[in-house]
């Protein structure tokens, strides 16, 4: 699964969480693996 920051902003939240997630700074959480594990192949997205 190749997603960008951009791609999960709905999912889990605004950018700033997200770079503090892939900067190790925060920890993901059980829901929002779930939420990431739902997004669809960018392949098959509009």
């Amino acid at each position: 699964m190749h997603l960008k920051q951009i791609d999960m902003i709905t999912e889990i939240g605004g950018k700033s969480r997200i770079s503090e997630i892939l900067n190790r700074k925060r920890r993901l959480t059980v829901d929002m693996i779930r939420k990431i594990a739902k997004v669809p192949p960018l392949q098959d997205r509009d």
